[in-house]
């Protein structure tokens, strides 16, 4: 045929395989035999998640709420303290979330994991993790602890969480620097 190149394509026009080799340059392989890809951000479903108010009218608002009858001074010591233990669990769930972003995009690159599994999995130990520090507490009472100890519980699963993907991140790459080797494109990595 002529003016037709191998690939199908009238030549001066670029070729579907051409196409698809700068996409899949560009952009990484597409998941093998139906594979998910780990979602971009992780909802792990605990009470308030993403919704914390760390902020000074915020925890000052609480505690006007909670604790009408104390004193100016107490109430913005109460403030402080529940601003402090909002802050923690805010940056705790923001490390987590950074870490887990690095570690998806090393899931998503290897074919060889089930990634569905993986992620379900994830939250699941975070989500009982909290259930679990929470059950563990006392409720707190009716004053401004009843924030404070929530917030506490919360940041420390969430920065075991961060610390645990961030270790599983590098043991992934390492892993993968292993497995790909000289064979990286032959093996999609």
């Amino acid at each position: 045929m002529e003016g037709s190149n191998a690939a199908g394509a009238s030549s001066g026009q670029p070729s579907l395989l051409w196409a698809v080799m700068l996409a899949v340059t560009l952009f990484g392989t597409p998941p093998a035999h139906g594979q998910s890809l780990a979602p971009e951000h992780l909802t792990i479903g605990y009470d308030n998640e993403g919704k914390i108010d760390a902020t000074a009218s915020g925890c000052a608002a609480f505690v006007d709420q909670t604790m009408e009858s104390a004193g100016k001074l107490d109430k913005r010591r109460f403030a402080a303290q529940v601003c402090a233990a909002r802050q923690r669990h805010v940056a705790a769930y923001d490390a987590l979330e950074k870490n887990y972003q690095a570690l998806a995009a090393l899931i998503n690159k290897d074919h060889r994991l089930r990634v569905d599994e993986a992620v379900d999995n994830l939250k699941s130990m975070i989500k009982s993790c909290i259930d679990h520090k929470f059950a563990m507490s006392a409720s707190g009472g009716h004053n401004y602890r009843a924030d404070i100890i929530p917030n506490e519980k919360a940041a420390a699963c969430l920065t075991t969480a961060a610390n645990m993907v961030k270790t599983e991140a590098a043991a992934l790459q390492a892993e993968g620097e292993d497995y790909c080797g000289l064979d990286a494109q032959r093996r999609g990595c």
